[in-house]
């Protein structure tokens, strides 16, 4: 059971990995460019912050055969989607108010996990 959760534990620290390289590749200049026209809400930390634990649940669920190789792609293409979530939103000047556009970015951000889980094939190394 140790060694189970030991390999679980590593697996996650890697997919980890591979959410935050394009989140961090991509939003960390955008945000560095941008910081004095947009301010960040809860909503667009939650953009970055949430995806990710959401995809462990699912991923540990069982919902769908899944492999190593889903554990690398899965969360870099996860990353992918919420670095581009938050490019959006720092553009989409018209429309709902700021604290709606994050909440449907978030929104559109977890549908993506969800379908990205529900969709990929299980990938074995």
């Amino acid at each position: 059971m140790a060694s189970f959760v030991s390999n679980t534990v590593h697996l996650f620290e890697i997919a980890w990995l591979f959410y935050l390289v394009p989140v961090l590749v991509v939003i960390g200049p955008v945000w560095l460019f941008t910081r004095r026209l947009d301010s960040w809400t809860r909503w667009d930390f939650g953009i970055v912050a949430v995806p990710f634990p959401f995809w462990c649940l699912l991923f540990m669920s069982g919902m769908q055969n899944a492999g190593c190789g889903n554990a690398c792609v899965e969360p870099f293409l996860l990353g992918c989607t919420a670095a581009i979530s938050r490019i959006v939103r720092i553009f989409w000047k018209s429309g709902p108010s700021r604290k709606k556009q994050g909440i449907l970015l978030l929104g559109f951000v977890c549908l993506a996990t969800l379908g990205l889980r529900i969709l990929m094939p299980g990938m074995n190394p």
